[in-house]
């Protein structure tokens, strides 16, 4: 199955290029990027592919030092997004999410896979993590193309 993943493209969708897919996933500009309790409780423990809008927290969920205020956490994710992968969603193959946008690398071109990682969520299950953002701080265009997942 080919999945496309993208987010965070505040009013720049016209400059994104999404090529053939079985499956699209945007996981959008809404919100405050952190992930209801009560909608995770609402997801079935079965689910194999994860959208929301924020990051887990410590998965390419870093803001830059100069948006930060001092002594403030770096890291913007959900903690409790992070528990419930963990815990309870035992067939989850793809998390995928937005609102960090520069996350990890500059760009998605070349074999960096931005935006990309396998997290081994425990001893025996990893789960491919993907943050789909588009644009950079300044909401610049930076990512013309989704990432392209094939599961």
């Amino acid at each position: 199955m080919r999945v496309i993943t993208l987010g965070d493209l505040h009013g720049q969708h016209r400059k994104i290029k999404v090529p053939e897919c079985d499956l699209l996933c945007c996981v959008g500009d809404y919100g405050a990027g952190r992930t209801s309790v009560v909608h995770l409780a609402k997801v079935p423990s079965d689910v194999h592919i994860l959208l929301t809008h924020g990051p887990a927290y410590g998965y390419m969920d870093l803001i830059p030092q100069e948006y930060a205020q001092p002594g403030e956490d770096l890291h913007k994710g959900c903690k409790k997004t992070l528990e419930v992968i963990h815990k309870r969603l035992k067939k989850l193959k793809l998390f995928a999410f937005g609102h960090i946008h520069n996350a990890e690398m500059p760009s998605r071109s070349g074999s960096d896979n931005y935006g990309v990682r396998m997290v081994k969520v425990t001893n025996t299950r990893s789960v491919l993590f993907s943050n789909a953002a588009c644009v950079d701080n300044s909401y610049n265009i930076v990512n013309p193309m989704p990432l392209i997942i094939d599961l």
